[in-house]
C-alpha cells in the first residue's frame, strides 16, 4: 500500500530500504540514512521548516515524475530539486535515483547493512551532490580511504625471490669472514674483505673451469711469420 500519512526520519529511512530491496532495516543503515536527512534538509513542509519547500522529498532528489514540480528560488531551484505530492511519491523517486547506476556503492552498503561511517562515505564520494556526512567531506580523504593505500616505506623493504636469491654463491664464500671482520672494524672493512673474497672465488672457479676445457695447439711459426 506504501507509505501513508506523517513519517519520521526513521520510518522514511526503513521505507527506502524496502524500496531498494533490503530484507530488513539494519540499524547502521537507517542511521546514514536518517544523518543524509539532515544534512540534506529536503521535505521541509513534512519536517516543520518553512525554509525548505521539497515537500515529501527528504535527499532533495531531482527526479521528475508526474505530479512533482520543481521548487521555487534559490540554488535547489536551479539544480532542479523536486517537490512531490505525497511520501510514496517522494520515496519511489528516492528509491528510482538511488538505483541509478551511479550509486551502486550507496545501495550495496545499504541493503547489506555496512557500518555507518562507510555508507557515509560511499555518499559522499558518490555524483548525488552531498558534501559531507556524519563528520565526512568530499573536499577530503577520510581515515577509511586513507588506510587503504600500501605505505612507500613498507613497499620498498620487501625483497622480490629473485633479488633475494642474486648472489647467493658469493655469500657463501665470504660472507662468514666479513661478517666477523665487520663486526670490528667497520661495515667499510666488511664490504672490501667480501670483495677480495669473492675476487679470489672467482679467480679459482675460472682456473678450475680452464683445466677442464680440452687443450688447443697454437702455430707459433705462424703467429711469428
Amino acid at each position: 500500500m506504501g507509505p501513508q500519512g506523517t513519517l519520521s526520519p526513521a520510518q522514511v529511512a526503513a521505507e527506502v530500504l524496502a524500496g531498494l530491496g533490503a530484507s530488513s532495516a539494519p540499524p547502521s543503515s537507517v542511521a546514514a540514512l536518517e544523518a543524509w536527512q539532515a544534512v540534506e534538509g529536503g521535505a521541509g513542509p513534512q519536517y516543520g521548516d518553512p525554509a525548505n519547500t521539497a515537500a515529501y522529498n527528504p535527499y532533495n532528489t531531482t527526479l521528475r515524475v508526474p505530479g512533482s514540480k520543481t521548487v521555487s528560488g534559490g540554488p535547489a531551484a536551479k539544480a532542479g530539486v523536486q517537490a512531490y505530492s505525497s511520501w510514496q511519491q517522494g520515496i519511489a523517486a528516492t528509491v528510482a535515483t538511488l538505483s541509478e547506476p551511479a550509486y551502486a556503492g550507496v545501495v550495496s552498503d545499504l541493503v547489506s547493512g555496512a557500518p555507518t561511517a562507510v555508507t557515509e562515505e560511499a555518499i559522499v564520494s558518490s555524483p548525488w551532490g552531498t558534501k559531507n556526512i556524519g563528520g565526512l567531506s568530499s573536499a577530503g580523504q577520510s581515515p577509511l580511504s586513507a588506510n587503504a593505500a600500501t605505505s612507500p616505506a613498507s613497499s620498498a623493504s620487501a625483497a622480490s625471490p629473485s633479488s633475494a636469491n642474486t648472489g647467493s654463491l658469493m655469500n657463501q664464500v665470504g660472507g662468514a669472514s666479513a661478517g666477523v671482520l665487520g663486526s670490528v672494524f667497520g661495515p667499510t672493512l666488511e664490504v672490501l674483505v667480501s670483495v677480495v673474497l669473492v675476487a679470489g672465488a672467482l679467480a679459482l672457479l675460472v682456473l678450475g673451469v680452464s683445466r677442464l676445457l680440452p687443450g688447443r695447439g697454437v702455430d707459433l711459426a705462424a703467429l711469428a711469420a
